[in-house]
This record gives structure tokens, C-alpha cells and sequence, in this order.
């Protein structure tokens, strides 16, 4: 009854689930040209360890940037896809194209604010591109109700891998501010 159901045989889809997988690792290992990210929003640049949260300033949730908005406007830093929009719309996870899982973490305790002052311009396992606007934010209304506007930009997920913050200080949105290298 199963073959003549037309439904393919585990073995056929478990095999071909992991051609995909063995592909994406390939991916990984063999590009090792470094990947740029871009600055999601307007704003100052500062290292992680410099986050008003100790949960992002001691890299508990990846590395990277915090950056103290100007703007009110989140933008993909990479091409991907939406990984996860959190419930109460302050967060956005990100699966970028290059095996990459990004965290943009709009405000410290912003949870609180169960979803007031944010619009969300996208939904989960939606493709965008750099550039693309993903967040609409009232960065008043946030730094009035929050702990701190501080945005937290972190890698959730590297993996023998570095760092390099191009820029700190004042950055456009879309302008290269990260570079993630293989460990030599």
C-alpha cells in the first residue's frame, strides 16, 4: 500500500535532507572570504561589551554591536530569511544567507512594553534582502518606557569564527559595519 500510495520511501527523503545539510557545510568550509554585515539602524556604534544589559554586554546571547538609535527605522543587515519576529515585536531573528543566525534586539527590557511603540513590516520565513525595512519603532515612546534604547546587533551562532567591527561611532543604516572571518 505505501508504494502504491506514491509516498517516498524514509530513506529517499532522510537522503536527501542531508545532501542539503552535507551542501551548506561544504559552503561553510570551503568559502572562507569574510561576510559584512550592515548596520540595521541609524545610530552610535559600540561594541557589545559596552550594552547597558549585562545579559548582552557579557555576550550570553552572541557577539557583536550595540548601537544607541538615531533613526526609527530597523533594515536587514544581509540577505536571508526572517528567522523568528518575537511576539512582543521588539526582536527580530535572522537567518542570513551565509549560515549566519542574527539577533536585532530593539531596546533593553523593551519585552515590557508587550508590543507598544514597535511595527513589525515582515513575518517569519519571509526572504528579504539587505536593505529591505524589516521595523518601524517610536523611539520616544521607547526611550521614555524602557530600560534603555540601546539596540543589541549580535551573531547568536558563531562558530570558530571572529568579529571585526569596521566602525564604531556615528553609522547611516546600511553602511558596512561588521566583518565575520574563519579563525586561521
Amino acid at each position: 500500500d505505501f508504494i502504491e500510495s506514491g509516498a517516498e520511501p524514509v530513506d529517499t527523503i532522510s537522503t536527501e535532507i542531508r545532501l542539503k545539510e552535507v551542501e551548506a557545510a561544504e559552503k561553510k568550509t570551503t568559502d572562507h572570504s569574510p561576510i559584512s554585515l550592515y548596520c540595521p539602524i541609524k545610530g552610535k556604534v559600540a561594541p557589545i561589551s559596552e550594552a547597558p544589559d549585562e545579559g548582552f554586554a557579557d555576550k550570553m546571547m552572541g557577539d557583536g554591536i550595540v548601537i544607541t538609535p538615531q533613526g526609527h527605522e530597523v533594515y536587514a543587515p544581509c540577505d536571508g530569511k526572517i528567522g523568528f519576529v518575537f511576539p512582543t515585536n521588539h526582536a527580530i531573528g535572522i537567518e542570513a544567507d551565509s549560515g549566519l543566525e542574527l539577533l536585532i534586539h530593539v531596546g533593553i527590557d523593551t519585552v515590557k512594553l508587550e508590543g507598544k511603540g514597535f511595527t513589525i513590516l515582515v513575518q517569519e520565513g519571509q526572504r528579504i534582502k539587505k536593505g529591505d525595512k524589516l521595523m518601524e519603532f517610536d523611539l520616544n515612546f521607547i526611550s521614555k518606557n524602557a530600560a534603555s534604547a540601546a539596540t543589541p546587533f549580535v551573531i547568536t551562532n558563531l562558530d570558530n569564527q571572529q568579529i571585526e567591527i569596521v566602525k564604531t561611532g556615528n553609522s547611516n543604516e546600511n553602511e558596512l559595519i561588521m566583518k565575520i572571518t574563519e579563525n586561521q
